[in-house]
């Protein structure tokens, strides 16, 4: 799988939109960030720039973001960054996930 070709994400069955963003447009679309969810928009947007493995932690950690909107959780920043490292650790080195592009 080539984590910069997914388009989307089901989130509680609702469609999300995965939107790669290209470094000229990082600073009018993520406002100089990496990475940002759009609730009302229900997209994602991405850096494209980013290596693959570093791509699909931050796409699990606005995934993170969006669920913990939905259940009002009330994460921290920092518990959303530790847990899109831990998730993303467990899924690559336990189940055979391959975010490498082919």
């Amino acid at each position: 799988m080539n984590i910069k070709n997914i388009k989307s994400l089901r989130i509680f069955g609702q469609r999300w939109g995965v939107i790669w963003v290209t470094p000229d447009k990082q600073e009018s679309l993520l406002d100089n960030q990496i990475a940002k969810s759009c609730n009302y928009e229900n997209n994602i947007y991405i850096l494209n720039s980013l290596s693959d493995d570093k791509t699909f932690e931050v796409l699990l950690h606005e995934a993170i973001h969006v669920v913990d909107e939905d259940l009002r959780l009330g994460l921290a920043e920092s518990a959303v960054n530790r847990l899109s490292i831990g998730i993303a650790s467990v899924l690559l080195d336990n189940f055979n996930v391959n975010v490498k592009e082919k």
